[in-house]
């Protein structure tokens, strides 16, 4: 089954979306994230984005525009997935760039918005979620957040502490 984790790296460690996953990739393959042997990893394989590529826009969109996006979610989970990019343009006709839904051909890397700054709107969206281990999240419920600097009495309490200072990378793992 695949399961939904975002990992949140210091700002200081990328300058751009592409070297904020590629970190975040480091961080997992250092922390023996996949199993490479009989006993260790938490997963068989990742990547970014993956089939959650475009999460963190939904997040977004959730934040900001909720009434819309609950109406869209509704219809999203009845629809087939060669459907969810036109259910999407009908439910959010000025949205303006790369559909987050929909994506069947995503890389390793993902998309230039699996990776975002964390502000206002992603801060109240995840924080529920702060978490010191990974746990079996999925879209749209209770998301599983990890830091790769700080520990669970560090993690930030207020909007303040939080914006700016973190990247957040969407990585879709098998388990």
């Amino acid at each position: 089954m695949h399961f939904l984790l975002y990992v949140c790296l210091p700002v200081e460690e990328a300058k751009t979306s592409l070297q904020a996953r590629r970190r975040a990739c480091r961080y997992l393959e250092k922390e023996h994230f996949v199993s490479v042997a009989r006993f260790c990893g938490h997963c068989d394989c990742y990547s970014v984005g993956g089939r959650y590529s475009g999460m963190l826009t939904l997040l977004r969109l959730k934040g900001l525009h909720t009434r819309e996006f609950r109406l869209f979610l509704k219809q999203y989970r009845e629809t087939k997935a060669s459907l969810a990019a036109k259910l999407f343009k009908k439910c959010f006709p000025n949205f303006g760039g790369r559909i987050p839904v929909g994506r069947f051909d995503v890389e390793f890397d993902g998309y230039e918005d699996d990776a975002q700054l964390m502000d206002e709107i992603l801060f109240a969206q995840l924080k529920a979620g702060f978490d010191r281990d990974v746990t079996n999240a999925v879209a749209f419920e209770k998301p599983n957040v990890i830091f790769t600097d700080l520990d669970d009495f560090q993690w930030p309490k207020t909007v303040e502490d939080a914006v700016g200072r973190h990247w957040v990378v969407a990585i879709d793992y098998h388990n």
